[in-house]
């Protein structure tokens, strides 16, 4: 392997899509000061918590008033978009950002709250701190490294991590993901948020 003590990774951020992201957090009435920003979407099941839990964390971050919470959703996921304005109250909703319009959002930001996707690697390429949910994958293989961070998972399942495209649990479907405790993850995200 390769060493990787003190090792950090960086990456730059596009002036265009810094001024692009100041006109999309402006427009969408996002205040200054510290902002946690959530990834609540991926593509394999043992990694996605369930979408109305990222909905109730969002809404009770934002009401706990320690900086401005945003959910973020890819171009394709519009349908969700609409569902987290409706159901979120004082939570900021941005989507369609293109991949250098993410990164800049994601430096400019306090916090990062991310299943094992884009989030938690976005969050590491700009020494962000974040809060990493993790499932079905294995956090010592694909944790955000090299950036303060804190891993959340479901302990003692003798089945996980398994690599999260089918789950073989029929028990508990899922429990890697959906076992996460709600409040361990508010007030994780909270402390954090507030430094």
């Amino acid at each position: 392997g390769v060493p990787t003590a003190g090792a950090r990774l960086s990456l730059p951020v596009d002036p265009a899509a810094e001024r692009a992201v100041a006109a999309r957090l402006s427009a969408a009435g996002v205040p200054a000061g510290p902002r946690a920003v959530l990834f609540p979407t991926t593509t394999l099941r043992g990694k996605q918590w369930p979408i109305a839990r990222w909905l109730e964390l969002a809404t009770r971050l934002a009401a706990a008033g320690s900086g401005a919470v945003v959910l973020q959703f890819a171009p394709q996921e519009a349908d969700l978009a609409a569902v987290a304005r409706r159901k979120a109250p004082g939570v900021y909703v941005l989507d369609g950002l293109p991949l250098s319009e993410l990164s800049a959002l994601v430096a400019g930001s306090t916090l990062i709250v991310s299943q094992d996707s884009l989030g938690i690697h976005l969050a590491a390429a700009h020494d962000v701190p974040c809060v990493a949910l993790f499932g079905a994958t294995d956090p010592a293989r694909y944790h955000p490294w090299g950036v303060e961070h804190v891993v959340l998972r479901a302990e003692g399942l003798a089945c996980s991590p398994c690599g999260g495209r089918t789950c073989r649990t029929p028990y508990y479907p899922w429990a890697c993901i959906d076992g996460l405790d709600d409040e361990t993850v508010f007030a994780t995200s909270l402390a954090w948020l507030e430094g």
